[in-house]
């Protein structure tokens, strides 16, 4: 028998009991992490035996400078900013910049003055002709 943080697991759909009482859960979900817990029955007693599962969903950009447009015209000199939103478990833990042809390194080709803020979007203020 199957529970989940403590309840009884209804298996079916995603869930099945396959080979003799394994659980197979496909595809998983962010509401499956949590506790699974197995327990086997017999005439002599029982055991249960439970593991942790932690969930981790494929980072996806939520708002991204593509997701306004291919192309950005800002009047000169005034700022742009160019959003960078991504979801996940885990989050990520490194964001970079780069330019157009300048892949080599982060924010390389880019103006000094440039940088990112706290919501990771990239800023340059005083935007310029190339």
């Amino acid at each position: 028998v199957w529970t989940f943080n403590g309840e009884g697991v209804q298996l079916g759909g995603r869930i099945k009991s396959v080979d003799g009482g394994k659980l197979r859960i496909d595809p998983t979900q962010a509401g499956d992490q949590g506790t699974w817990q197995a327990t086997a029955t017999n005439k002599a007693g029982s055991s249960q035996h439970a593991i942790y599962l932690k969930v981790e969903e494929k980072l996806e950009f939520t708002e991204s400078p593509s997701s306004i447009s291919s192309k950005v015209r800002v009047p000169q000199f005034e700022t742009v900013r160019f959003p960078c939103k991504v979801r996940g478990t885990p989050g990520p833990q490194i964001y970079k910049w780069y330019r157009q042809k300048h892949l080599d390194k982060p924010f390389n080709g880019l103006p000094a003055r440039a940088y990112m803020d706290e919501d990771k979007s990239l800023v340059i203020p005083f935007a310029q002709t190339w």
